[in-house]
Formats: C-alpha cells, structure tokens, sequence
C-alpha cells in the first residue's frame, strides 16, 4: 500500500517538472502600417521570431491595454503548431506614455478648461429669455 502511495506522489512530482519546461519569450514588435477610422484604428504589426524546438510562450510587450483582443491574427510557418491565444493585461507594469501623448493630453485638458471658462462668459453675457422672466 505504501508503495502505491510513494508511487502516485512520484508521478504528480514528474508531471509537474514537465509541466514547467515550457519557455517564455518576450517579442516587442514594429508597427508597419496602420488605417485610422472614425471609431478606431487597425495596426498591423510583424515581427520574426526564431523559435526553438519545443513549447515556447510568446508574450508580445509594448501593446496599447486598450486594442480590441478578439481582432488578434498570428501567422506562422508550416512546420509550427498554434496551440493557443490569449491575452492579459499586466498591471503591474507601469506603462509609460510618449511625450508626445503627454503633450496632446495637456493641450486636450487645458482646450476644455478654455471652452468651458468661454461657456460660463457666455451664459453671463448672454441676456435672459422670456421664459425664464416669466417663471421667476
């Protein structure tokens, strides 16, 4: 009875070490084109990635959080087998911005401090209607 014990623990023991033989590989790719829409972008991006023989994970870094997973397309050569895809968000990376982006965030806040200080300028100046003279 003890062998069988011993023998089942040494078998969940091997099935774990093999388990963890699968390889990760960090890819940041290129953007080689991309299409703007009103309510988007599409963004082709490439990258050749040597693989070696065996399962290798390839995690793609320096993608926006926000792009649209179900639209995700991976070719490869024939003699690779795609297993399978999916995404994660790593929020534990902090993501720094382009200053560029930076810079037009600012210019955005400070357009819609100006519009809405206009706004208020004109409700002031603007004179009172009939209906509003009417209820008070």
């Amino acid at each position: 009875m003890k062998k069988i014990i011993y023998l089942m623990c040494f078998s969940l023991l091997l099935q774990t070490g093999w388990a963890q033989n699968e390889k990760t590989k960090k890819v940041t790719t290129e953007i080689k084109s991309a299409i703007i829409y009103l309510d988007g972008a599409e963004i082709h991006r490439s990258k050749k990635v040597t693989l070696e023989k065996g399962r290798t994970k390839v995690v793609f870094t320096g993608l926006s959080p926000k792009f649209n997973a179900t639209n995700i397309q991976v070719s490869t050569t024939n003699d690779i087998e795609l297993l399978a895809i999916s995404h994660k968000i790593d929020y534990l990376t902090n993501v720094k911005e382009k200053p560029k982006v930076m810079k037009l965030k600012d210019s955005l806040d400070l357009f819609y401090t100006r519009q809405e200080a206009h706004n208020h300028t004109l409700d002031y100046l603007r004179p009172p209607s009939i209906c509003s003279t009417a209820l008070t």
